[in-house]
């Protein structure tokens, strides 16, 4: 089984969060829209959250969210700030 640690990774607006792994990541990219449930449309929800290993893949994620079906999405992008394995 291989080692593993908990990193952190913290939004601009201060909210962190934490996954216990042994994989390397970079970034967080989340994506927030509002009217995705029927129930609450006026209510913004996270309907998409992917852990990225490179920068690259974080822009891959970014578009995604982008072109999605949902219209105007809020995009955040966290960066890991707490990984013990880091030089």
């Amino acid at each position: 089984m291989a080692k593993t640690r908990t990193i952190t990774a913290t939004f601009p607006n201060g909210d962190v969060l934490t996954r216990k792994t042994a994989r390397t990541y970079t970034h967080v990219v989340r994506a927030y829209c509002t009217g995705y449930y029927p129930d609450e449309p006026n209510t913004e929800r996270c309907w998409f959250e992917k852990w990225c290993g490179r920068p690259d893949l974080m822009q891959k994620q970014v578009q995604i969210a982008k072109n999605s079906a949902n219209k105007n999405p809020r995009i955040e992008v966290a960066e890991i700030t707490n990984d013990p394995w880091a030089n």
